[in-house]
Protein backbone atom coordinates (compact mmCIF):
# COMPACT_ATOMS: atom_id res chain seq x y z
CA UNK A 1 0.00 0.00 0.00
CA UNK A 2 1.50 3.27 -0.94
CA UNK A 3 2.01 6.39 1.78
CA UNK A 4 -0.95 8.14 0.21
CA UNK A 5 -3.20 5.48 0.29
CA UNK A 6 -1.83 4.75 4.08
CA UNK A 7 -2.32 8.83 5.10
CA UNK A 8 -5.97 8.42 3.75
CA UNK A 9 -6.70 5.56 5.96
CA UNK A 10 -5.35 7.44 8.78
CA UNK A 11 -6.76 10.46 8.41
CA UNK A 12 -10.16 8.62 8.20
CA UNK A 13 -10.10 6.75 11.16
CA UNK A 14 -8.44 9.25 13.48
CA UNK A 15 -4.97 7.75 13.92
CA UNK A 16 -2.67 10.64 13.20
CA UNK A 17 -0.79 13.50 14.99
CA UNK A 18 -0.47 16.99 14.78
CA UNK A 19 2.20 19.66 14.29
CA UNK A 20 1.76 22.52 16.90
CA UNK A 21 1.67 24.65 13.08
CA UNK A 22 -1.41 22.32 12.17
CA UNK A 23 -2.59 22.72 16.09
CA UNK A 24 -2.42 26.63 15.75
CA UNK A 25 -4.07 26.41 12.53
CA UNK A 26 -7.02 24.20 13.22
CA UNK A 27 -7.82 26.86 15.84
CA UNK A 28 -6.98 29.75 13.34
CA UNK A 29 -9.61 27.96 11.00
CA UNK A 30 -11.83 26.54 13.40
CA UNK A 31 -10.91 23.04 11.78
CA UNK A 32 -11.85 19.70 13.67
CA UNK A 33 -10.40 16.51 14.26
CA UNK A 34 -13.75 15.54 12.64
CA UNK A 35 -13.23 17.89 9.79
CA UNK A 36 -9.69 16.15 9.68
CA UNK A 37 -11.51 12.73 9.50
CA UNK A 38 -13.60 13.62 7.11
CA UNK A 39 -11.26 14.78 4.69
CA UNK A 40 -9.55 11.56 5.10
CA UNK A 41 -13.17 9.82 3.85
CA UNK A 42 -13.71 12.30 1.15
CA UNK A 43 -10.30 13.15 0.21
CA UNK A 44 -7.66 12.63 -2.61
CA UNK A 45 -3.91 12.45 -1.60
CA UNK A 46 -1.36 13.57 -4.01
CA UNK A 47 2.60 12.79 -3.26
CA UNK A 48 4.68 15.23 -3.88
CA UNK A 49 8.89 15.42 -4.46
CA UNK A 50 9.54 16.49 -1.19
CA UNK A 51 8.00 13.61 0.86
CA UNK A 52 4.68 15.88 1.80
CA UNK A 53 1.50 14.59 0.98
CA UNK A 54 -1.25 16.86 -0.39
CA UNK A 55 -4.77 15.84 0.59
CA UNK A 56 -7.90 17.96 -0.50
CA UNK A 57 -11.64 17.15 0.68
CA UNK A 58 -13.97 18.25 2.39
CA UNK A 59 -14.80 18.89 5.62
CA UNK A 60 -17.80 18.47 7.94
CA UNK A 61 -19.73 21.28 6.56
CA UNK A 62 -18.55 20.74 2.97
CA UNK A 63 -16.01 23.34 2.96
CA UNK A 64 -12.60 22.17 1.14
CA UNK A 65 -10.14 21.45 3.39
CA UNK A 66 -6.23 20.92 2.44
CA UNK A 67 -3.59 19.34 4.33
CA UNK A 68 -0.45 19.12 4.17
CA UNK A 69 1.11 15.33 5.76
CA UNK A 70 4.27 13.11 6.14
CA UNK A 71 4.26 9.42 6.66
CA UNK A 72 6.70 7.79 8.42
CA UNK A 73 5.57 4.92 10.47
CA UNK A 74 2.32 6.82 10.91
CA UNK A 75 0.54 9.89 10.02
CA UNK A 76 1.96 13.49 11.05
CA UNK A 77 0.13 16.29 9.71
CA UNK A 78 1.73 19.72 9.34
CA UNK A 79 -0.39 22.05 8.18
CA UNK A 80 -4.48 22.83 7.17
CA UNK A 81 -5.70 25.18 4.90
Amino acid sequence: MSSASLVLEDLASGNFRLTRHAIERMGQRTVTRADICNVGSTGVAKPADDGKIKVTGVDLDGDELTLVCVYDDGTLIITVF
